[in-house]
């Protein structure tokens, strides 16, 4: 059996509908564990309604006053858990058919396997789908129709196949029980969010356990509604658990070694290779050197608001008005071009000039090919949107 373990604060809406997309496309034995991670109003009794409709569903109810944080919620249910295997599972999600039996299949090919992954319309990292077609604005606008058509297409496509990764994201982790009590639950020091999975599979790793990707499973994924519902700032909570997990782990300094510590910071913001995590200071920035590669690599920024509100500096060789022109389009065509928290620098002029300039302050920056790289005299400076 499987214990599904979904911490909720909120947001009724969207767990509703998680949980009928629970019942309907889960074709393994399972108990779904809900955890009310401190809601303003209750949620049992809208949850005994949904029982009594569903009365062959093993479901259990178990509430926190105060909202835990999402690793503290996930360990509440799996204290609760039975099943050899537990999955965790964000409530702004809609599972697929036969999305259970595809994370579980893998463990039956590889006996060292201790999680594993689906892929995701909305996720960073190797995860991501790039080209899904599906975008739902909220549950009311949700065709499962057209979800389950979409997934079944994906899963023939990439039917049985998986990839070995070093780590998955927390918005779907099938985790073999074994793995927990091996190492123990989520760290809560990661609170409200983020960080925590990635510290999770960190520690399977380390104590012998692999991660694997499920290449012909589909998630679909609303992205950080409970963030959103209790107004986090999501870039300060990202930020303040990069510096919690740096400490944890003792990195002071981050570089392209290729150890699991670093692979973390590499790849926790956005799914492309060749970035590199510095020290960040009280005012980051995120540095990128414009190209074509780039101008996927910002659009993923802004889209999916992961780092809003921090400021952008782009370095180019070309015209600073066409660089200019460039990326209004592309904040146009995503109907972001009046945010008022996007603020993005056009600076002409080589890359390693402005890492002169603001040495130590760059959260996040392209990787230079050459070190050596001399400096464009004359550097001109366009603000594009302050």
């Amino acid at each position: 059996m499987v214990s599904i373990v979904i911490p909720v604060k909120d947001n009724w809406e969207y767990t509703e509908l998680c949980l009928k997309s629970i019942f309907k496309y889960t074709d393994s034995p399972y108990e779904v564990i809900l955890v009310d991670n401190g809601s303003r109003n209750p949620l049992l009794e809208k949850l005994l309604k949904l029982k009594n409709r569903n009365p062959q569903v093993d479901l259990k109810y178990i509430r926190s006053e105060v909202n835990l944080g999402f690793a503290g919620g996930c360990n509440r249910g799996i204290e609760l858990s039975r099943g050899d295997f537990v999955v965790i599972l964000n409530n702004d999600t809609i599972v697929s058919p036969g999305w259970l039996s595809g994370l579980l299949r893998i463990f039956e090919k590889e006996p060292k396997m201790g999680i594993t992954g689906p892929r995701s319309n909305y996720v960073s990292g190797p995860q991501l789908i790039r080209d899904c077609p599906l975008h739902f604005k909220n549950p009311s606008d949700v065709d499962l129709e057209k979800l389950s058509l979409y997934s079944e297409s994906f899963k023939r496509e990439n039917e049985g196949q998986y990839v070995k990764q070093d780590f998955v994201i927390g918005l779907c982790m099938c985790i073999k029980k074994e793995v927990i009590e091996a190492i123990g639950g989520f760290d809560e020091r990661f609170y409200p969010g983020n960080f925590e999975d990635d510290d999770f599979c960190l520690r399977t790793k380390l104590a012998g356990f692999e991660i694997a990707m499920a290449c012909d499973t589909f998630i679909y994924h609303f992205g950080e509604k409970t963030f959103e519902g209790e107004r986090f700032d999501y870039k300060r909570t990202l930020l303040e658990n990069l510096m919690r997990f740096m400490e944890k782990w003792n990195i002071d300094q981050v570089n392209e070694k290729g150890d699991l510590y670093r692979k973390v910071l590499r790849r926790r913001l956005i799914p492309t290779e060749n970035l590199i995590y510095p020290l960040f200071k009280d005012h980051p920035y995120i540095l990128l050197e414009w190209n074509r590669d780039e101008e996927e690599v910002l659009s993923y920024l802004v889209k999916h608001f992961r780092l809003k509100s921090l400021p952008v500096i782009l370095t180019t060789k070309e015209d600073p008005e066409k660089v200019m022109m460039k990326t209004q389009e592309l904040l146009g065509n995503l109907n972001l071009l009046d945010d008022p928290n996007i603020n993005i620098t056009i600076l002409k002029g080589e890359t390693s000039q402005v890492l002169n300039e603001f040495k130590g302050k760059f959260y996040l920056f392209r990787k230079l090919k050459s070190e050596n790289s001399k400096a464009h005299e004359g550097s001109h400076v366009i603000q594009v949107f302050v």
